[in-house]
């Protein structure tokens, strides 16, 4: 489930940030999996391109997992993902966004 799903439950993200945080390579791959399709959406409708696409929600994921310890109880994880995330589109070839012809 995405983060703006009806259907999205942030109990269990921070179930399975807890147990990322302990180690669980499992709930890492958990915490990947869930959010890839909508970081990876944002991403195409920003470069318009599918591989630059796949290669920024794949840079996106890593930084995610790597602040996992940033992540406070109070906040959605899906903001942390996303914040955490904007570097990457910043540093997309700039031309590409530029010749962008809609915005989201």
């Amino acid at each position: 489930m995405h983060p703006l799903s009806d259907e999205y439950d942030e109990s269990k993200d921070r179930i399975l940030v807890s147990d990322a945080r302990a180690g669980s390579p499992e709930a890492m791959e958990a915490l990947a999996r869930a959010h890839e399709r909508f970081i990876y959406n944002i991403a195409l409708r920003m470069v318009r391109d599918p591989h630059d696409a796949a290669d920024l929600t794949q840079e996106i994921l890593l930084k995610m997992l790597a602040n996992l310890s940033k992540f406070e109880n109070k906040e959605q994880f899906s903001q942390l993902a996303l914040s955490n995330g904007s570097e990457p589109f910043d540093q997309c070839d700039t031309e590409k966004v530029r010749d962008r012809s809609t915005v989201l």
